[in-house]
């Protein structure tokens, strides 16, 4: 009786194993023999890695001369004064690439409230506005990640100085542009170094201080005086300078000027840019009556010690 029973039991064996070696040889579901009697559903067999082909990431390759963006290009526009019907405003953009901007390069935006622009004071050479929209241009090299700033002044109808909007950067040669956000951030203020470490009246050990007149006209000039500090840190600055034919500072931006009554000129850091790191810089602006081609000084001193003029 025993050996009977196990012989049933191996012919039913191997007559399961014949139906499912037939039914996956053609391809059928495993569900197609559940309904053998005693057998029990065949688990569908998961699938390997090797049955899905691995994505190939493609890769992003420079072009040259275009720059491509590595970061966010954001403008900054601060007024930092107005009168009931004039402005003045701090405008800086950065460079949101790792290469240089090399001039010419432009940045235009629109106005929001019928602004027209009335002049641009350093950090850029030449400006136009047609209906809203304003385009300024610029001589100089804007370095990887770097910031340039430069003043506009215009006028307003002196109920609503809105902030421009459509802000766009075109590097030279002018056929591509970077949108830009904008935000209206007064400067940054450098934090403080203790003095207990530098003390604010270390004076540098050498220093350059960098004379430029980007504009001129009958009987005045605008010009743009940046020192660089090759010396130890120092955390505030006076820069004295003399006109060479009596030229008198009449305004100045990005700093404190000192009226002395003549000729000569001091200027003091502003709130926010005494902070100076070797072989850092800071600059300010100003206008001046008088002629301008020939008004560079001979001579310069940053914090008593005299600088080389260039």
């Amino acid at each position: 009786m025993r050996r009977t029973r196990n012989l049933t039991i191996a012919a039913s064996a191997s007559l399961v194993a014949g139906l499912l070696t037939a039914a996956f040889a053609a391809g059928a579901p495993a569900s197609a023999v559940t309904g053998v009697p005693g057998v029990i559903a065949a688990a569908t067999a998961p699938a390997t890695t090797n049955d899905v082909p691995t994505p190939t990431r493609p890769t992003a390759t420079r072009t040259s001369p275009s720059l491509i963006a590595d970061s966010l290009c954001y403008v900054n526009w601060y007024v930092q004064s107005q009168t009931s019907t004039t402005f003045q405003a701090l405008v800086s953009f950065r460079n949101p690439t790792s290469g240089t901007i090399a001039p010419p390069w432009t940045l235009s935006w629109s106005f929001a409230n019928g602004q027209m622009i009335t002049g641009i004071l350093g950090g850029a050479t030449s400006y136009s506005q047609t209906g809203s929209r304003v385009t300024v241009s610029g001589t100089e090299t804007v370095a990887g990640g770097q910031s340039h700033s430069f003043i506009v002044t215009g006028t307003w109808n002196g109920y609503t100085n809105a902030t421009p909007t459509g802000f766009s950067l075109k590097p030279p040669p002018g056929v591509y542009f970077f949108s830009c956000s904008v935000t209206t951030n007064p400067p940054l203020t450098t934090p403080a170094v203790s003095s207990a470490v530098v003390p604010s009246s270390a004076a540098p050990a050498t220093c350059v201080i960098d004379y430029q007149v980007p504009t001129w006209w009958p009987g005045g000039f605008s010009g743009q005086v940046t020192l660089t500090n090759k010396g130890a840190p120092i955390t505030s600055w006076t820069v004295r300078f003399t006109f060479p034919n009596g030229q008198r500072i009449t305004q100045l931006w990005s700093g404190i000027y000192e009226p002395t009554g003549t000729s000569d000129v001091v200027v003091r850091n502003a709130s926010w840019n005494g902070n100076v790191a070797t072989n850092g810089s800071a600059w300010f602006g100003f206008n001046a009556s008088g002629d301008g081609p020939s008004s560079q000084p001979a001579t310069a001193t940053l914090n008593g010690v005299a600088c080389q003029v260039i």
